[in-house]
């Protein structure tokens, strides 16, 4: 057995046992645009047009069908996108931060913390706007990260499962906090659209 073969079969292993990517393992990955990416892309687009074409009211036979598409679909399907290509983003820093393949921002409680921004920025200023919203709900999350990070500086990571099971305990934790005020304060249906991911309001 040679030492590339050694070092192969090692980093497998290490992989398998721990969920983590070895730092040698970078040159064995496979090439940046490949099939796979120009799939998946080809998928995305696929997926965008019909659902901008698919929907309750007819833009092609309805009155105003042509604005209804500029005004409310267009816009709502580029927002989902971006929402979902942030959310792949933050996954993938994340994953680099911890060297661990099942973080990601549901696993960390980062969501549950914007939720909690959100609620507390309407609860204080009711009259806020979206970008008011978005802002206390963004800050919020980076709250939520660095406590995230603080924890798991505080415990022993003996396997990479400890460190999505912290995260998903201290979103569970945060999570119980929203819902009780949001009961306290009669927003348990809009915490609830909050958390579904609605886009009705774009």
């Amino acid at each position: 057995m040679t030492l590339a073969e050694a070092a192969r079969r090692r980093n497998e292993t290490r992989r398998n046992r721990t969920g983590q990517v070895p730092r040698g393992a970078a040159s064995a990955k496979a090439p940046l645009f490949g099939w796979p990416l120009l799939l998946g892309i080809l998928g995305v687009a696929i997926l965008l047009a019909v659902s901008l074409l698919t929907g309750v009211y007819d833009v092609f036979g309805g009155d105003g069908g042509a604005q209804m598409f500029q005004i409310t679909r267009i816009p709502r399907t580029i927002a989902l996108v971006l929402a979902g290509a942030a959310m792949a983003m933050c996954g993938l820093v994340m994953q680099l931060l911890t060297q661990n393949r099942f973080v990601e921002p549901t696993t960390t409680g980062t969501t549950e913390w914007a939720g909690l921004g959100l609620m507390l920025t309407v609860i204080i200023y009711p009259d806020a706007s979206i970008v008011a919203r978005m802002v206390g709900a963004i800050i919020a999350a980076f709250i939520g990260t660095i406590v995230f990070f603080v924890f798991l500086r505080r415990v022993s990571l003996k396997s990479s499962l400890i460190v999505p099971i912290v995260g998903i305990m201290l979103g569970a934790v945060v999570g119980a906090v929203s819902t009780f005020i949001a009961v306290q304060t009669d927003m348990l249906q809009s915490l609830g659209i909050w958390f579904a991911g609605s886009f009705t309001s774009i």
